[in-house]
């Protein structure tokens, strides 16, 4: 028994002290480009007020969401070998396309297609956990996954023909109880995967490129939206499907803190 407490602790202490020689620190900056992608169905069935008749009349709803965006910015980064913090300013453009089809049995009772652009800011950061093993003295790869955390500072939107116009001035767009959105509603959580390379041209400096794949999960907005669809239609069965992600390039310089 002795022995065995013995040879756990030395394992414990090489294995410390293997880590502690190869941990190290530190802190660059960067900037990126991406694409975010959106594709949303929703399919509801409930009831409608029919003026004609005086009464509500069976109806199915199916509503197509996609959006094209394309997001820029810089990035600031520290980086404690096994764990990655970045924050970051994003921008974003995009073109965005809403379909809905509205019908009572064979008979249609609305449908059309509104198409646009859109533009927005935002503040972003991200904890990422990493695993580096080097290839030789210059070259280390790295396996990532964390997650982000998005914090939306303006968001501006285009119909087709019109001029653009603030989502939060509650003239163009409301919520679900006819208010004026809240900025704060746009704010989005992402789950991050990809992957990493430090190439080390002039100790302690070093170029990082990373390319990460992040899969947004639905927001406060998407949320209203699936509220005001029950709410207008009454609705018993209501299913969102769809899913919104997209790859992003970056590139960094870092400095090493030995």
């Amino acid at each position: 028994m002795k022995q065995c407490f013995t040879a756990v602790l030395f394992v414990i202490l090489i294995a410390g002290n293997v880590f502690a020689a190869e941990f190290t620190m530190s802190g660059g900056a960067g900037f990126f480009l991406g694409g975010q992608f959106t594709r949303y169905q929703m399919d509801a069935s409930g009831t409608k007020f029919d003026a004609g008749q005086g009464s509500n009349m069976p109806v199915d709803l199916v509503a197509v969401d996609e959006m094209n965006q394309l997001n820029y910015g810089g990035f600031l980064f520290f980086d404690a070998r096994w764990i990655e913090f970045v924050c970051n300013v994003q921008g974003g453009t995009y073109t965005w396309t809403q379909a809905s089809d509205m019908t009572s049995g064979a008979a249609v009772i609305d449908r059309g297609v509104e198409t646009g652009t859109g533009s927005e800011m935002m503040l972003g950061f991200a904890l990422l956990g990493k695993y580096p093993f080097s290839l030789n003295e210059r070259f280390t790869l790295y396996p990532l996954l964390g997650v982000e955390y998005q914090i939306a500072l303006l968001e501006y939107r285009r119909k087709f023909a019109h001029e653009p116009y603030n989502r939060t001035d509650g003239v163009m767009e409301f919520d679900v109880d006819g208010k004026p959105y809240n900025i704060s509603i746009w704010n989005s959580l992402f789950i991050d995967i990809g992957g990493g390379v430090d190439f080390t041209f002039h100790a302690p400096l070093y170029l990082r490129a990373e390319l990460v794949y992040a899969f947004r999960l639905p927001t406060a907005y998407e949320n209203d939206q699936i509220a005001l669809a029950k709410k207008q239609l009454d609705d018993t069965e209501l299913k969102l499907t769809g899913l919104t992600s997209g790859p992003t390039l970056k590139i960094g310089v870092g400095w090493r803190f030995y």
